[in-house]
């Protein structure tokens, strides 16, 4: 048995390009590829395409990955989608367009189907891309014609995430951001990791519940926190003083937000009351407040704020290391 293994996961590799589809809040023209590790490539031609501008958009991740050359196990599968995962987690944290890969488990849904008529009719359909092109192993990355644009760092961030009709880009910093996370040493990396993960399902969840959007927000920052604690002195139990140290770390690596206090502790005061049950936002308690309801709208922005003051500490803390 020691020798099989030996020979599936370890003696009997091979160096091969994997490929996935993923998708982008903005329309991929170009490539983008990072040292000799992964690269991102524009779909080809002929392939299904969205025919609005505010859409998600496929595109082509290409990375690099050792192969087993035994068929029969499923580790190319594990490995290939770890290798997906992990860099366009960190790219959803890095672009200021959402990036997105497939879901592992698709789900099914009603769809509206449009007649030549113009009259819609309902079918239940499984969520899914079919590309015409094939994504099986490749010996090489594709050869980059056009480059994905990159816009200077400062005037790429400024106004924090966000969708829109244009082409997608990158900030001119992208390389040194990512040099900087595949750097970290193994426990700063892993916090980041969560953090990542925790901020990608801020936004995938968020169709389904703004509630739980904002507590993944909140604990992609809490993520980063050092989780040293004090010792209590009448009952030995530690003492970690999160929201302290959450409201610290803002301070640190967000300054305005010191000095709006109470939007500060408010933040972590709501994330708390949501995550222990004792609140939910209108727009899952009451869907019928629509947004001009004043309450729902006052809620409606803070959790865009929120996103936004998240997304920029997370970014300063990665900078600061």
């Amino acid at each position: 048995l020691r020798s099989k293994l030996k020979h599936i996961f370890v003696e009997n590799q091979t160096e091969s390009i994997g490929q996935v589809v993923c998708f982008s809040e903005e329309r991929v023209k170009g490539s983008f590829r990072y040292k000799d590790e992964f690269q991102i490539v524009e779909m080809p031609e002929g392939n299904p395409q969205a025919d609005v501008a505010v859409a998600d958009h496929p595109f082509i991740l290409q990375f690099k990955y050792l192969r087993s050359n035994d068929t029969a196990t499923t580790v190319n599968s594990i490995r290939h989608l770890k290798k997906a995962t992990t860099y366009i987690r960190f790219l959803n944290l890095l672009t200021r367009s959402r990036v997105l890969n497939a879901p592992v488990n698709t789900s099914h849904f009603w769809v509206m189907k449009r007649s030549a008529t113009g009259l819609s009719s309902s079918e239940w359909l499984q969520e899914g891309y079919l590309p015409t092109t094939s994504l099986a192993d490749l010996g090489s990355f594709t050869s980059i014609q056009d480059r994905i644009e990159l816009i200077d760092t400062e005037e790429y961030y400024r106004h924090g995430p966000y969708r829109s009709a244009n082409n997608f880009t990158l900030p001119s910093n992208i390389e040194a951001s990512l040099d900087k996370i595949f750097s970290l040493p193994i426990n700063k990396f892993e916090r980041l990791r969560i953090a990542a993960t925790w901020f990608y399902k801020s936004h995938t969840v968020w169709p389904y519940s703004s509630s739980i959007a904002y507590i993944a927000a909140v604990s992609s920052v809490e993520a980063l926190l050092e989780k040293t604690a004090e010792t209590c002195e009448c009952c030995g139990q530690k003492k970690y003083q999160i929201s302290e140290k959450f409201k610290k770390f803002l301070g640190k690596y967000f300054p305005p937000l010191d000095n709006y206090p109470k939007a500060r502790d408010l933040i972590y005061t709501i994330r708390s009351n949501l995550a222990h049950g004792n609140e939910l936002l209108l727009s899952d308690l009451e869907p019928w407040r629509f947004s001009l309801d004043a309450k729902r709208t006052e809620q409606d922005s803070q959790h865009r704020y929120v996103s936004r003051i998240v997304y920029v500490t997370i970014l300063n803390w990665l900078l600061s290391q």
